[in-house]
């Protein structure tokens, strides 16, 4: 039964446990009246026993941040996390960094959600996988009452621009800009390989192997300032690439030592990085005839543009991986097996190379009219005219 104490205090003591000799712990509590006391004791109770209080409040931008570096960040490739940081950084933590966690609702998630619609389906995905993440584990360390991201919906996201391979007539300008130039030597190993533009930075002299005719596709480039080496992006990306002879001509005369990159960056020993392979790829481009003046330097006077980047002045839908998208289709074109090119692009998943990179021309589907036009004009399944009277 509590006492009051002179200082006009109730005061009372709960066990919450018992220390390694067995001895009772307790917790001393305190309170103006009865009712306090019992608030207090409830909470010590919830806080020590049940654990089902709630522990202090914080801002977003600081659990986020250790929230990401636990879960997010030891789990995530180099070239995933270049990705993840520009939606993390303009978008998300803009948004709700200096607020406490408990003062965010789900409303105001979902009004975030929605100022993204139009973005592309992995902008939507990446932030609506964080929220969802990091209220998860503040409801689980007790820093909310409740996880207002339970009921988030994605909104409409925005088509992704449509993938194809080159037509005959872009395919004769690849080719004879790779017999022409000096500096052709990425578009040449992206165009004979199928490779995905980081793995073809990474590639060092030690993976080419002019004996067998084959190259080893064992690490990634990212796409951060650093050029940071990488795994490659899954385990069947990992794999054996068929070196073909016009590839091997232009590579055996440059070969190196083991450890040089193929494809040198500005600084020494250092992979070719993004920005240099997008200037890079613009000027190559306009010696291929597929480069046109880009949205931005089309705002600006003629007088300005020449001040622009190249690779900000001049913009072509022929990207790096496009040549991916041609090299699979070439590879259907001359009847290989779709398991087999699987293997070689690398694929975890060989719906993905039947569905997504293969692409039908249209000279392919005019030769699939004829030959069902031959086909079923052979027999006509309509009986003839009875001729009885």
């Amino acid at each position: 039964m509590p006492k009051k104490q002179k200082s006009g205090l109730y005061r009372s003591k709960v066990t919450i446990g018992a220390d390694p000799s067995g001895k009772p712990v307790y917790k001393y509590i305190s309170g103006r009246t009865r009712r306090e006391l019992e608030d207090a004791r409830q909470e010590v109770i919830a806080r020590y026993i049940t654990k089902t209080a709630l522990n202090d409040d914080m801002l977003f931008g600081v659990y986020f941040g250790r929230y990401f570096d636990a879960y997010r960040r030891p789990f995530l490739r180099n070239a995933t996390l270049s990705s993840y940081r520009p939606i993390i950084n303009k978008n998300i933590l803009p948004a709700f960094a200096e607020r406490c966690m408990r003062s965010i609702t789900a409303l105001d998630l979902q009004d975030f959600i929605n100022s993204l619609a139009g973005r592309s389906k992995t902008t939507l995905t990446v932030a609506l996988s964080m929220l969802r993440g990091v209220f998860e584990q503040a409801f689980a360390d007790h820093i909310i009452p409740n996880n207002p991201a339970l009921s988030l919906r994605l909104p409409e996201v925005r088509p992704p621009r449509e993938k194809r391979a080159l037509t005959p007539e872009e395919r004769v300008r690849v080719l004879s800009v790779i017999e022409h130039s000096a500096d052709a030597l990425p578009l040449a190993i992206l165009y004979y390989t199928g490779m995905r533009q980081g793995e073809m930075r990474g590639l060092q002299w030690g993976d080419v192997d002019f004996a067998a005719n084959t190259i080893h596709v064992q690490r990634d480039v990212d796409d951060s300032s650093r050029c940071t080496l990488d795994a490659p992006k899954t385990r069947a990306a990992d794999r054996l690439v068929p070196m073909c002879s016009p590839l091997r001509e232009l590579l055996f005369p440059l070969r190196g030592l083991p450890g040089v990159f193929v494809v040198q960056g500005s600084r020494p020993g250092r992979p070719l990085g993004r920005t240099g392979l997008y200037t890079l790829w613009a000027r190559l481009m306009l010696e291929c005839g597929f480069a046109v003046l880009s949205p931005e330097a089309l705002k600006l006077p003629e007088s300005e543009r020449e001040s622009m980047p190249l690779r900000i002045r001049y913009h072509s839908e022929i990207t790096p991986h496009c040549l991916r998208h041609n090299f699979v289709t070439m590879c259907w074109e001359a009847g290989m097996d779709t398991l087999v090119v699987q293997r070689i692009v690398g694929h975890a998943s060989y719906g993905v190379t039947a569905n997504v990179y293969t692409h039908i021309s249209s000279a392919h589907l005019a030769s699939a009219s004829a030959t069902l036009e031959r086909e079923f004009s052979k027999v006509s399944f309509l009986a003839p005219a009875s001729t009885d009277t």
